[in-house]
């Protein structure tokens, strides 16, 4: 039995039904009391990167439940405090995205209340959530003002911790899930 069981850089390279068997894994492999601390892709950020990404969720019907979502986290209240909004689906397995410089046409992408619903289904309670590259200005301007970009995004990132209103504008979390 394990405490802590840790996967970054791992879920968006495999489908969501390979997730929940992984997920199955994880929990008969982690002590009762025991953590998984796991990142994902942010799906919430396609809103905010006003790029190919953007119009994506644009043409999928979806925006204004992600915008709802957002707005949830931006609330200023707790993980246990929000109350989960009508979710938009998860992505279609066989959906390609822009290349984002990882050789890959497809990288899954979870909101933060998309993957929390999923790991609840599968026995697991989210703890706590951190933003990770929170960004301050569009993608296409960090094209161009490389140096600017990074030091606003490292301003933000520090004071990422408990303040998951920067969520919405993080390309990516972390989550600090529990075993139930």
């Amino acid at each position: 039995m394990f405490d802590l069981i840790s996967a970054n850089g791992f879920i968006e390279y495999i489908s969501e039904d390979e997730l929940i068997i992984f997920l199955g894994i994880v929990y008969k492999a982690l002590s009762p009391s025991g953590s998984l601390v796991l990142g994902s892709r942010n799906r919430l950020f396609n809103i905010f990167s006003l790029n190919s990404f953007t119009t994506k969720e644009i043409n999928s019907g979806y925006l204004d439940l992600l915008l709802a979502e957002s707005i949830h986290w931006t609330s200023g209240k707790t993980i246990k405090e929000i109350l989960g909004p009508k979710l938009a689906p998860t992505q279609c397995n066989n959906e390609t995205h822009s290349k984002t410089g990882v050789n890959v046409s497809t990288r899954f992408q979870y909101t933060p209340f998309q993957l929390i619903d999923i790991l609840s289904s599968c026995g697991f309670e989210a703890v706590e959530i951190y933003p990770i590259y929170v960004h301050g200005a569009p993608p296409s301007f960090k094209n161009n003002n490389l140096a600017v970009h990074t030091k606003i995004s490292n301003i933000l990132q520090d004071y990422a911790r408990n303040n998951q209103e920067l969520v919405p504008f993080s390309s990516s979390f972390m989550l600090h899930i529990k075993k139930k």
